[in-house]
Protein backbone atom coordinates (compact mmCIF):
# COMPACT_ATOMS: atom_id res chain seq x y z
CA UNK A 1 0.00 0.00 0.00
CA UNK A 2 2.83 2.41 0.82
CA UNK A 3 4.47 1.72 -2.54
CA UNK A 4 1.25 2.47 -4.44
CA UNK A 5 0.85 5.80 -2.65
CA UNK A 6 4.39 6.80 -3.57
CA UNK A 7 4.04 5.60 -7.15
CA UNK A 8 0.83 7.52 -7.78
CA UNK A 9 0.34 10.31 -5.29
CA UNK A 10 2.96 11.20 -2.71
CA UNK A 11 6.67 11.39 -1.98
CA UNK A 12 8.20 8.84 0.42
CA UNK A 13 8.52 11.58 3.06
CA UNK A 14 4.81 12.41 2.79
CA UNK A 15 3.82 8.75 3.12
CA UNK A 16 6.07 8.24 6.17
CA UNK A 17 4.66 11.37 7.81
CA UNK A 18 1.11 10.10 7.20
CA UNK A 19 2.01 6.72 8.73
CA UNK A 20 3.61 8.25 11.83
CA UNK A 21 2.80 11.81 12.90
CA UNK A 22 -0.55 12.13 11.13
CA UNK A 23 -1.66 8.69 12.35
CA UNK A 24 -0.77 9.71 15.93
CA UNK A 25 -2.72 12.95 15.54
CA UNK A 26 -5.74 11.16 14.08
CA UNK A 27 -5.81 8.64 16.94
CA UNK A 28 -5.35 11.33 19.61
CA UNK A 29 -1.85 10.14 20.57
CA UNK A 30 0.27 13.00 19.21
CA UNK A 31 1.24 14.03 22.75
CA UNK A 32 3.48 10.95 23.10
CA UNK A 33 3.69 9.24 19.71
CA UNK A 34 4.34 9.95 16.05
CA UNK A 35 7.69 11.72 16.44
CA UNK A 36 11.04 11.08 18.05
CA UNK A 37 11.20 13.46 21.01
CA UNK A 38 12.05 13.53 24.71
CA UNK A 39 9.07 12.23 26.65
CA UNK A 40 7.54 10.31 23.75
CA UNK A 41 7.17 6.55 23.71
CA UNK A 42 10.29 4.89 22.38
CA UNK A 43 8.63 2.63 19.82
CA UNK A 44 10.81 2.40 16.70
CA UNK A 45 11.18 0.23 13.62
CA UNK A 46 14.77 -0.29 12.48
CA UNK A 47 15.06 -0.78 8.73
CA UNK A 48 17.80 -2.26 6.54
CA UNK A 49 17.52 0.59 4.03
CA UNK A 50 16.51 4.21 3.75
CA UNK A 51 12.75 4.51 3.12
CA UNK A 52 13.22 8.02 1.73
CA UNK A 53 15.33 6.54 -1.08
CA UNK A 54 12.92 3.65 -1.71
CA UNK A 55 9.64 3.24 0.18
CA UNK A 56 9.94 -0.55 -0.34
CA UNK A 57 12.63 -0.43 2.35
CA UNK A 58 9.81 -0.19 4.91
CA UNK A 59 9.42 -3.95 4.35
CA UNK A 60 13.05 -4.64 5.25
CA UNK A 61 12.62 -4.68 9.03
CA UNK A 62 15.72 -5.55 11.04
CA UNK A 63 14.29 -5.00 14.50
CA UNK A 64 11.51 -3.33 16.48
CA UNK A 65 11.90 -1.47 19.75
CA UNK A 66 8.58 -1.42 21.59
CA UNK A 67 8.01 -0.33 25.17
CA UNK A 68 11.72 -0.63 25.88
CA UNK A 69 11.95 -4.18 24.53
CA UNK A 70 14.05 -5.04 21.49
CA UNK A 71 12.69 -7.61 19.03
CA UNK A 72 15.41 -8.64 16.59
CA UNK A 73 14.68 -10.28 13.22
CA UNK A 74 14.79 -13.79 14.70
CA UNK A 75 12.31 -12.91 17.43
CA UNK A 76 10.02 -11.15 14.95
CA UNK A 77 10.03 -14.22 12.70
CA UNK A 78 9.19 -16.45 15.69
CA UNK A 79 6.27 -14.17 16.65
CA UNK A 80 4.99 -14.19 13.08
CA UNK A 81 5.13 -18.00 12.94
CA UNK A 82 3.25 -18.21 16.25
CA UNK A 83 0.58 -15.75 15.06
CA UNK A 84 0.08 -17.68 11.82
CA UNK A 85 -0.32 -20.95 13.73
CA UNK A 86 -2.84 -19.34 16.07
CA UNK A 87 -4.81 -17.91 13.13
CA UNK A 88 -5.01 -21.38 11.57
CA UNK A 89 -6.04 -23.15 14.80
CA UNK A 90 -9.68 -24.37 14.69
CA UNK A 91 -10.23 -23.73 18.40
CA UNK A 92 -9.43 -20.05 17.90
CA UNK A 93 -11.91 -19.82 15.04
CA UNK A 94 -14.54 -21.41 17.27
CA UNK A 95 -13.84 -18.84 20.01
CA UNK A 96 -14.09 -16.03 17.47
CA UNK A 97 -17.43 -17.24 16.09
CA UNK A 98 -18.81 -17.88 19.57
CA UNK A 99 -17.74 -14.44 20.77
CA UNK A 100 -19.28 -12.78 17.72
CA UNK A 101 -22.54 -14.73 18.06
CA UNK A 102 -22.84 -13.63 21.69
CA UNK A 103 -21.89 -9.98 21.19
CA UNK A 104 -24.21 -7.03 20.68
CA UNK A 105 -22.49 -6.35 17.37
CA UNK A 106 -24.30 -9.13 15.50
CA UNK A 107 -27.70 -7.67 16.42
CA UNK A 108 -26.93 -4.70 14.20
CA UNK A 109 -26.05 -6.84 11.17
Amino acid sequence: ALQRNVAYLYTPAEVLRAATLEAARYSGQAHDAGTIAVGNRADLVLLAGNPLADIANTRKILAVLQSGRLYDRGRLDALLTFARRQADAPHNWAKLVWGFANSSVNAEL
